[in-house]
């Protein structure tokens, strides 16, 4: 009991971590400059980013890769593809247990991933990725169209949501800013492995569980 407590008291002394704090660094950066910068953060890039709904949140619980979870999103503008999508089924390694983005179901978020991960994953959002929940999809895919309009990065919204003028405009926008970035598309189709050309995405191999 005397060696317990004062091993104790130094714990006490240590600062209390906030409720769910995990191992990612803090950062700053916005929708807005990700979009600005061509998908790119710190040198990294992404193949693409999607603004949309969270439809089904699906975590194996057996099999070789058990934590694996597919998150299946409704689209409302892609960033990174010339065509629209309607939606993406991403891949995580677990439901947000290291660190990762924890989706809700009828959320509505920002999302940068790879196309491909570092186990081969199709549609890859990894741990720490600046994933950002947004309060409405529709207004942030409007306001993020102009940025990507102005960055030269393509961008589509799905045809289905109709063609008002404000549509019309942006996705005018996205054509001439996919023309612009044609160059840095194709390099990176090379190292995607797939067309990326607007038809809905790969999705991961095999039934979802």
């Amino acid at each position: 009991m005397r060696r317990v407590l004062p091993l104790l008291f130094l714990l006490s002394l240590l600062p209390a971590l906030p409720a769910g704090a995990t191992s990612c660094a803090p950062t700053t950066v916005t929708p807005e400059d990700l979009v600005a910068g061509g998908l790119v953060l710190d040198g990294f890039p992404y193949d693409h980013a999607v603004v949309g709904t969270v439809d089904a949140v699906t975590t194996q619980e057996t099999g070789d890769t058990p934590g694996r979870t597919f998150v299946e999103v409704s689209v409302v503008g892609v960033f990174g593809a010339d065509l629209p999508w309607t939606g993406v089924v991403l891949t995580m390694a677990d439901p947000g247990w290291m660190a990762g983005y924890p989706f809700e179901v009828g959320r509505s978020y920002f999302i940068p991933f790879v196309a491909v991960g570092p186990a081969d994953e199709v549609n890859y959002v990894q741990a720490c990725d600046p994933v950002v929940e947004v309060a409405d999809a529709e207004a942030t895919a409007a306001r993020l169209a102009v940025v990507a309009g102005d960055a030269g990065l393509p961008f589509a919204y799905p045809v289905a949501t109709g063609l008002s003028g404000a549509f019309a405009t942006v996705l005018v926008l996205g054509v001439l800013g996919g023309l612009a970035y044609w160059t840095l598309r194709m390099r990176r189709q090379a190292r995607e492995g797939f067309s990326g050309t607007g038809s809905d995405p790969p999705r991961p191999p095999g039934p979802l569980p």
